[in-house]
């Protein structure tokens, strides 16, 4: 089955966020479309043409993806269009700027030349900010006979030219420390969390701190106002008491000022109760994070008919026990897969489309701290079942066990942000969408060091 390079770019508003969904879009598309690997994230000037307006000279940002797919050249161009459509593209003129463009690059070694479609891509031999990314994904591919001047040597051979100072590289192509991992910051308004227990009980205090971590590179503000930590004493929490802890912050983030002058983060608010939700949801909610992944069916009559993503975590109990993990004696991640396809299907048959759905695996949760870290080494298989994936890592007990008993770190939670941070490169480095953290700013400079240092980030698949 031929692989096919897929060029992914946007010079029009969010252009990251239009990145983002461009790939999980494409992600979104499987099983017939099957993503490999993704190349960083490319900076460029627009290529327009002499006389274009001013405001058409956006810079672009490009990636290139590698998959594999199941039918022919025209119908995955076909799937493209449809799938640029349904990302918010809108006419545009050709050179005009747009929020994205899903071009197909190259079909294995096919050569095509029809009024609809040319393969290669006509433009690939001389754009840098398409090669370049291409080649980070497909070096060994070839330039076919005829195709162009660059005809039988591979792309790395013929990117190798421009890996160089972006003023000596048409359009000043270079590569950014962007990153397509995007951090879910924490906000705990609880007395008694493991975490930052009764910092934020102050309603000011805690709009002030979300917005300050959204500034530090978070796109998503998870509000919890229930602790389920181990051992917690308020489980469950009575939902009259979590609104009253929740609403005076959400409403203050749904109406407030945007952090750095530039649009608010979408707001999730962690809970299981369906009270809660359905408030939250009224006030503005963007996501409800349920760690009992919407077993009540009192929550799924709340959440499925509203327009809000839904995250579904993993947990044995909650608050979790030591002694209630999942088997010990299989493969952790495997175990996993296996709960998040059965939810998936059941989330299906009511109605949830796959597109709202993210899957947290729990760390924590009714996992031993091997389990964890199995679980943290693998989590890019989670993407598998064609759900976006969040990990939520941070601070958690398992790191305490690698320090001895009187480090700091095996005492104080917020002594690990350290390891959170290295833990949060390694997931961006395994694909995963998003990681939840309360050390934002650490968290989103080891992202931008991954993104700065790594190749392309590959794609588990079955």
């Amino acid at each position: 089955m031929p692989e096919v390079i897929i060029g992914v770019g946007t010079n029009l508003g969010d252009r990251l966020a239009h990145l983002r969904r461009g790939v999980r879009g494409l992600r979104g598309r499987a099983p017939e479309f099957r993503v490999r690997s993704i190349s960083p994230v490319y900076e460029s000037d627009a290529l327009v043409p002499e006389g274009a307006p001013e405001a058409w000279r956006r810079p672009y940002l490009n990636l290139a993806v590698r998959a594999e797919w199941d039918d022919g050249p025209e119908v995955l161009l076909r799937s493209l269009k449809s799938l640029e459509t349904m990302l918010g593209r809108g006419p545009r003129a050709r050179w005009e700027p747009r929020e994205v463009d899903l071009d197909l690059l190259a079909f294995g070694d096919l050569v095509v030349v029809t009024s609809e479609l040319t393969l290669p891509h006509p433009g690939l031999a001389n754009r840098p900010f398409a090669l370049l990314p291409f080649a980070d994904v497909a070096p060994t591919w070839r330039f076919p006979p005829g195709a162009s001047d660059l005809a039988g040597q591979t792309a790395q051979e013929a990117a190798s030219r421009w890996r160089g100072p972006p003023d000596r590289v048409p359009f000043n192509a270079r590569r950014t420390p962007l990153s397509l991992t995007e951090i879910v910051a924490v906000l705990n308004l609880t007395p008694d969390s493991f975490s930052d227990a009764g910092r934020y009980l102050d309603p000011v205090r805690a709009a002030e701190h979300a917005l300050a971590m959204v500034d530090a590179g978070a796109t998503v503000v998870d509000l919890g106002a229930e602790s389920t930590r181990p051992g917690a004493a308020t489980v469950p929490l009575d939902p009259e008491e979590e609104w009253r802890r929740l609403e005076p912050v959400l409403s203050r983030l749904v109406a407030g000022p945007r952090a750095g002058g530039g649009s608010r983060a979408l707001l999730s608010v962690d809970t299981r109760h369906p009270e809660t939700a359905e408030r939250a949801i009224a006030a503005g909610a963007n996501w409800i994070n349920d760690v009992t992944s919407l077993r009540d069916p009192a929550m799924l009559d709340v959440v499925v008919p509203r327009a809000v993503d839904l995250v579904l975590m993993h947990s044995v109990t909650v608050p979790p026990a030591p002694d209630q993990t999942i088997p010990t004696d299989g493969d952790p991640v495997k175990f996993l897969l296996g709960w998040g396809a059965g939810r998936l299907a059941e989330l299906a048959a009511h109605g949830v489309e796959r597109a709202r759905l993210i899957l947290d695996p729990g760390i924590g949760f009714g996992k031993t701290p091997d389990q964890s870290v199995e679980i943290l080494r693998r989590a890019d298989a989670l993407a598998t079942l064609s759900a976006r994936v969040l990990v939520g890592h941070s601070r958690k007990s398992f790191l305490a066990g690698w320090f001895p008993p009187d480090h700091p770190a095996a005492q104080n939670p917020a002594a690990r942000d350290f390891e959170s941070a290295l833990i949060a490169g390694h997931l961006a480095g395994l694909a995963v969408d998003y990681v939840r953290v309360h050390d934002v700013e650490h968290a989103s400079r080891a992202l931008r060091a991954v993104s700065s240092l790594a190749g392309p980030r590959h794609c588990t698949g079955p």
